[in-house]
């Protein structure tokens, strides 16, 4: 008789696709149960020939309750759906390496193994840096508070967050990304002003509009003009209904700056506008209080958002969104990323270009910044904090950065206030570059500012440390990637540089046991990619 297992499925009335495989972790209690393709309910008869892990299923139920309850609290179930789907992928590789995950003991085993995996692969460049780590983070973090004496945290492994080289855009860059966002701007308000209720229930295609002395049809998939039934869902006229609110989604993410999950997520509602400023306040009707502020628009934008809003009582009064999308098999329902594509077809078919939504809004606030001129305003209204802004959202801009530079620098150039006292390789130093006497004149010049400076000078020290040791490593890779860089029958400068690290790195290798080690560890890191932070963003720009 086999074991009768309890309900392994997460379940919330806020989950929008409580029928998703995602949310079934029922695969996770079987031997190579990962393994097994599940794509709806009656695949998981499959795993009836598989081995029960008895041990694990406490395990499992503990992930199904802790995941229930951070929807309870709050957490979006995308959020956790995506924990879920990480966790997946780990039980994956632990199936196939044979790795436990029953016990708290094996449970950190098993999590540092896997990390050591994602890292394989990002170093494989099978995935991203960024990737791997954000992969793992979110498995720890959901771990750790499902089980509260695990205590495994990223620290504990070898992944580091990696953030994308942000491209400096240069002016026709610039005025060319503005012109892109004004253009399919101006496009999505002429669908909005011309797609109203009664070019829906008419009953007539095609849909044509005149938009800027060209014929944009809506239902392409009409040529001639014939009449259909006046229920426009039943007809090719549902199209052009998803194109006008994709359009209206664009002109609100660029009024209100809000990201879009929360405005997909928008439910219709009774809405009260308090005004602020030159904006308005938008929370929920609440009769004796006042509800949570959902959104903040200008105020030249309400009698147009009022307008769309009518305009989705009056063709989809069943809806219970704000932005909905109709799909013939399920009618109207909540809008994601994907339903863009559509819309992104129609832009590329008409000439019109296209600006990805995420970018459209980043546009937005890049604007603002521009007028601004203050970081913290346009953070604010995008209700961002001032380093996720910065480090996600603002665009940098060339013209921006030589000022920013030059101010930076006239008030705190060392050359021109006081001389450094630490070199460049953290080593102590007086700050003062002297050449050594008697020295050649291959050798550079010494100084405080050049990676090299520090070569020939004086007053420069050894420090009896590993970080010194992983710092020389990493700066002879360096040198090794710009050597490399150019061909010449004549001595390499760099050459020069690397047999003068070579000279200091052998030294520590034969002096004693405890200084080997640290140059085959810091060996080893470079290897691996990860280089001394002194040295990591000049060799990372040469590797491109």
């Amino acid at each position: 008789m086999r074991h009768k297992l309890p309900n392994l499925t997460v379940s919330h009335p806020r989950i929008d696709n409580p029928n998703s495989m995602v949310w079934d972790l029922t695969a996770l209690v079987y031997e190579g149960g990962t393994n097994v393709f599940i794509q709806n309910k009656s695949h998981l008869e499959r795993l009836r020939y598989l081995w029960i892990k008895h041990n694990q299923i406490e395990i499992v139920q503990s992930i199904k309750e802790h995941a229930e309850g951070c929807i309870e609290v709050g957490f979006s179930p995308r959020t956790v759906a995506t924990s879920i789907r990480n966790i997946k992928s780990m039980f994956t590789y632990l199936d196939k390496e044979g790795c436990k995950f029953d016990c708290l003991e094996n449970m950190r085993h098993a999590l540092f193994e896997y990390s050591e995996h994602l890292l394989s692969k990002a170093n494989l460049k099978q995935i991203k840096h960024r990737s791997a780590y954000q992969s793992f983070l979110s498995i720890s973090r959901f771990l750790n508070a499902a089980f509260e004496d695990l205590a495994f945290f990223m620290e504990q492994t070898r992944l580091k967050s990696y953030r994308p080289r942000l491209t400096v855009l240069g002016r026709s860059a610039e005025k060319l990304l503005l012109s892109n966002a004004s253009q399919l701007a101006k496009f999505c308000f002429e669908i909005t002003q011309s797609v109203q209720a009664v070019t829906l229930s008419s009953g007539q295609l095609p849909i044509v509009l005149d938009i800027n002395s060209q014929k944009i049809n809506l239902t392409a998939s009409r040529r001639h003009a014939i009449k259909v039934d006046s229920d426009f869902t039943k007809t090719q006229a549902l199209v052009a209904f998803n194109y006008r609110v994709a359009s209206e989604v664009f002109i609100f993410l660029g009024m209100t700056m809000q990201n879009q999950s929360p405005t997909y997520s928008l439910k219709r509602t009774k809405f009260d506008y308090k005004p602020l400023g030159d904006s308005y306040e938008v929370r929920e009707y609440k009769s004796r209080r006042g509800g949570e502020v959902l959104f903040k628009i200008p105020k030249q934008y309400k009698p147009s958002f009022e307008s769309y809003l009518s305009f989705i009582d009056e063709v989809a009064p069943e809806s219970c969104w704000v932005f909905p999308f109709f799909k013939k098999s399920e009618g109207f329902r909540k809008r994601n990323e994907i339903n863009t594509n559509r819309f992104k077809e129609l832009c590329i078919r008409y000439g019109v270009p296209w600006v990805p939504p995420s970018t459209f809004r980043k546009v937005g606030l890049n604007i603002l910044l521009r007028f601004a001129s203050d970081s913290q305003t346009a953070a604010d209204f995008g209700n961002h904090s001032l380093a996720t802004f910065r480090g996600n959202y603002e665009f940098p801009s060339q013209q921006r950065a030589m000022i920013e530079v030059g101010r930076f620098w006239d008030e705190n150039d060392p050359l021109a206030l006081e001389q450094p006292t630490v070199s460049l390789f953290n080593s102590p130093c007086n700050g003062k570059p002297e050449l050594i006497e008697g020295a050649t004149n291959r050798l550079p010049h010494p100084d405080c500012v050049t990676p090299t400076g520090c070569i020939g000078c004086k007053h420069y020290r050894d420090d009896d440390s590993f970080d010194y040791v992983w710092n020389l490593h990493s700066f002879k890779y360096l040198k090794i990637i710009e050597s490399s860089s150019y061909r010449t029958k004549e001595g390499k400068p760099s050459n020069i540089v690397i047999d003068w690290v070579n000279l200091k790195i052998n030294w520590f290798n034969n002096e004693s046991l405890e200084r080997k080690e640290w140059v085959v560890e810091s060996q080893m890191r470079v290897e691996e990619g990860d280089y001394h932070p002194i040295w990591a963003r000049k060799i990372e720009k040469y590797e491109g």
